[in-house]
């Protein structure tokens, strides 16, 4: 809290103690009304009587006392709000200058072209790329094309910062209108290429919870495309209208509300991906490329992997295929995820007698009909 906001409340704690001070009568008072009492006496009054209520000035006073404090609240109550306000957008100033820094572009602009991928082969490349780095500073990551090679702290510093806005965005430390305006196309499209490293990243590197922060703060932002007048979610409605409105005033709802079909929608990371051979790599490229064509063929499959099967286990990682993706997709890439996985290791039992291309051509699909 800034010295204004500080001042605002303690002059709001001095008018309330005023009007406790007002309304309460003292007990000096008390006492000397009933020490000046008369003795009770006995008065007989015969026929109408008419009383006339009298006020003195402290009645008077009473009544402009709570006027004034009124008042008085009102105003507190108004800086308390502008102060907030102006504290909140210097915030948002100063994140969308941390954003805009030279020294930070020059960290995001590679890794914007790591996070971009065309196709599965680029995709499991990056991957390989990723789990086979010695450290967080080796220098081995592809980045742009002919571009110098990135390290893992570089995307971990960016999804840093990204998830710190995120967090001052959701806790409204921070004007979201500014937010909105300033950043809220570069968050959203930065999620959209993003999601399959973050997908793979939550499942391989057993943290969940990764960026959820900033999925929340996209889903937020893309709110105002869910509009509908036969929803009973009245509040939301108008909230998520007025929204729209303000992007569209501002320019910036198509860029927000409109998403791409992800390029990669399965991941095969071969068993001990940091020591798996180049035959491997090619067998995972080849069969995250076929089994995300035909789903048919590895119905039959399910249920976690036998006794003795995580030592040469494969991971799946089924990627969403747009980031829209509900609580019923999640649970439909689950179970798609345990059957390939099953799949997998059923198929790869035969690996020591089976050439690489003998058993990657069993994942082939016949057809195209469960794309």
């Amino acid at each position: 809290m800034n010295v204004v906001s500080r001042r605002a409340a303690c002059e709001f704690v001095v008018a309330f103690v005023a009007i406790l001070a007002v309304m309460t009568p003292t007990a000096q008072g008390q006492s000397t009304a009933t020490s000046s009492a008369t003795p009770a006496q006995t008065i007989t009054v015969r026929g109408p009587v008419t009383t006339v209520p009298s006020r003195d000035w402290l009645d008077y006073a009473q009544l402009v006392a709570i006027g004034l404090a009124f008042v008085t609240i009102l105003v507190i109550r108004q800086q308390l709000r502008s102060s907030d306000r102006a504290s909140r957008q210097e915030r948002s100033a100063e994140q969308a200058a941390v954003w805009m820094n030279r020294d930070f572009r020059e960290v995001l602009s590679p890794v914007w072209s790591f996070f971009e991928v065309s196709d599965v082969d680029d995709c499991i490349a990056k991957v390989r790329a990723w789990v086979t780095a010695p450290h967080s500073e080796d220098a081995s990551l592809p980045g742009a094309e002919n571009g110098p090679l990135l390290k893992k702290n570089d995307i971990n510093h960016v999804l840093g910062v990204i998830e710190e806005a995120a967090v001052r965005y959701n806790r409204g430390a921070v004007d979201r209108d500014w937010v909105e305006r300033l950043l809220g196309p570069a968050f959203v499209a930065m999620f959209d290429r993003c999601l399959w490293f973050l997908v793979f990243f939550r499942v391989q590197e057993g943290w969940p919870s990764m960026c959820n922060e900033w999925e929340a703060m996209v889903r937020d932002l893309r709110e105002s495309r869910t509009v509908s007048l036969r929803s009973i979610h009245i509040v939301r409605n108008i909230r998520a209208l007025q929204k729209r409105r303000r992007q569209q005033s501002e320019g910036t709802y198509a860029e927000i509300t409109t998403c791409r079909m992800q390029r990669v929608r399965v991941i095969c990371v071969p068993p001990s991906p940091e020591t798996a051979t180049a035959e491997l790599w090619d067998q995972s490229r080849q069969l995250s490329s076929s089994l995300a064509v035909d789903h048919n063929r590895i119905v039959g499959f399910g249920g976690p992997p036998g006794p003795g099967a995580a030592a040469a286990r494969w991971t799946a990682i089924v990627i969403p295929t747009s980031i829209d993706y509900t609580k019923e997709d999640v649970e439909r890439d689950s179970a798609l995820r345990g059957k390939l996985e099953a799949y997998l290791i059923s198929t790869t039992a035969a690996a020591d007698s089976q050439e690489p291309s003998e058993l990657t051509s069993t994942a082939e699909p016949k057809s195209s009909e469960g794309q």
